[in-house]
């Protein structure tokens, strides 16, 4: 029959590992389990730097202010994966891989124990495959990312980030000013202006009264027919060329129709038909002009 009493109080912290939860004894250990929920609220500050096969050692960077250890005889290093902290180191953690520590850590506060997964990655960190030196400090450090209470028994409040306490919501910024400065070589003075920048306003359109629809006239407008003064008369046509008369009857008379004509061999006086039909148009022409 187990003499421990029941936990209350639950945390979570998120590494490059893995995830680490943590049950607490709040009610047993409120100082020193209250100090490890506010250490694991801000995760990114905790960091595992040694590794042993008896523990590992856990640290915040935060630190804290130094406290009275609170032992209770129920609580005892009777199991692996104990969590225990001393208060005149705050900041500083071990979880036991072994069970029978008492010796080693005289005095210590035994806040609470691992469960999950954890222990697995935890056990891992001892390995053969882990860089380290003779004294367990690890070459490269198991960096937290994060963490979050998860069952919340001390009351303690989620830190606001680092810009929110900096910069309120409800504080107003500081409008910019601008400042021109006009120098004059020759006496000396400055003029200094401040401008604050113009807001501009949204215009607003304006909604007159609505006129009722009225309906549309249909006009018809008659144009009258004015009857015309002066009869148009067409410019007298000027006497054309000669020349150009007889071209425009011979463009005429090559229109017409004209019988074709069989070719004929060369007769005795050795013209061909081709030279027929030339002295043909020949005489043809000079008939017309």
């Amino acid at each position: 029959m187990s003499i421990e009493p029941a936990p209350s109080g639950v945390l979570r912290w998120q590494s490059i590992k893995g995830s680490l939860e943590v049950v607490c004894f709040g009610e047993q250990t409120p100082i020193a389990s209250r100090r490890l929920a506010e250490h694991v609220q801000d995760g990114s500050q905790m960091v595992i730097k040694r590794a042993t096969e008896q523990y590992v050692e856990w640290v915040a960077e935060s630190g804290g202010s130094v406290f009275a250890n609170e032992r209770n005889s129920r609580i005892r290093f009777s199991q692996p994966f104990m969590v225990a902290t001393d208060g005149k180191f705050p900041g500083r953690y071990v979880v036991t891989l072994q069970s029978g520590l008492e010796s080693q850590f005289p005095g210590w506060t035994i806040l609470g124990k691992v469960r999950g997964d954890g222990v697995f990655w935890l056990r891992a960190l001892t390995g053969t495959g882990t860089s380290r030196d003779k004294d367990g400090v690890l070459e490269y450090p198991v960096r937290g990312v994060g963490g979050e209470i998860v069952e919340n028994v001390w009351g303690v409040q989620k830190k606001a980030k680092e810009h929110e306490r900096t910069t309120p919501k409800d504080a107003k910024r500081p409008r910019k000013q601008v400042v021109l400065s006009f120098e004059d070589e020759e006496e000396g003075d400055a003029l200094e202006i401040r401008m604050r920048p113009v807001k501009k306003a949204k215009k607003k359109k304006k909604v007159g009264p609505v006129e009722p629809a009225q309906p549309v006239q249909e006009s018809v407008t008659k144009q009258a027919v004015q009857p015309p003064t002066e009869e148009a008369v067409p410019p007298p046509a000027e006497e054309e060329d000669a020349t150009l008369q007889s071209l425009r009857r011979f463009q005429r008379s090559l229109r017409e129709p004209v019988t074709p004509t069989p070719r004929t061999e060369p007769d005795s006086s050795g013209l061909s038909s081709e030279d027929e039909d030339l002295s043909f148009l020949t005489h043809r022409w000079t008939k017309n002009t």
